[in-house]
């Protein structure tokens, strides 16, 4: 299947995003996986693309040469070291949870849930809320189409907003990019 991750980062205006970031992600049983991504600033853009077949993972930075290196195995032992727990006395936290009908996403219909989390921070110099907007649309064989994640602060004013549309029917092909 296919998963392509879209991020944007806007101003409280709204303008154009000062920040672009698109991933996509294929996976083909049982072991290839490619991911592109591409990030979009004030800078520029700079794009990097990495395959993952067995034991292998090849990248690449731009259209540069492809790197071929051997995966690493993570250290479990690492993983599961206790990372604390942080205080969180002055923080509240509020969901709400609603379902939205049947919507048209792409030509067909699906079911939309909306998932809204509010985090309130009580600090000094006055307190931080922080909506986040989570939108689930789904097909009539209950497979997740789409994502939408807005979240913005009352603070800065900005928008974050991540965007996830997933294909599961497309075919895919995933080789070694050199030998």
């Amino acid at each position: 299947y296919r998963v392509k991750t879209t991020k944007l980062g806007f101003f409280d205006d709204r303008k154009p995003p000062y920040h672009k970031s698109t991933m996509i992600s294929e996976y083909l049983r049982p072991d290839r996986e490619r991911m592109f991504y591409e990030v979009t600033d004030k800078k520029g853009t700079k794009r990097s693309e990495s395959v993952e077949i067995g034991d292998n993972e090849y990248s690449r930075e731009g259209d540069g040469p492809w790197k071929v290196t051997r995966k690493a195995t993570p250290d479990l032992a690492k993983l599961l070291i206790p990372l604390g727990k942080a205080d969180q006395s002055d923080e509240s936290v509020k969901y709400e949870y609603l379902y939205l009908g049947k919507k048209e996403l792409n030509g067909m219909m699906a079911d939309l849930y909306q998932v809204t989390t509010t985090r309130s921070l009580r600090s000094a110099s006055g307190d931080i809320i922080n909506p986040s907007v989570k939108k689930y649309w789904f097909d009539k064989n209950g497979r997740l189409l789409r994502t939408q994640i807005d979240t913005t602060d009352n603070v800065t004013r900005a928008l974050h907003q991540e965007i996830k549309e997933y294909e599961y029917d497309v075919v895919i092909k995933i080789e070694a990019p050199i030998k």
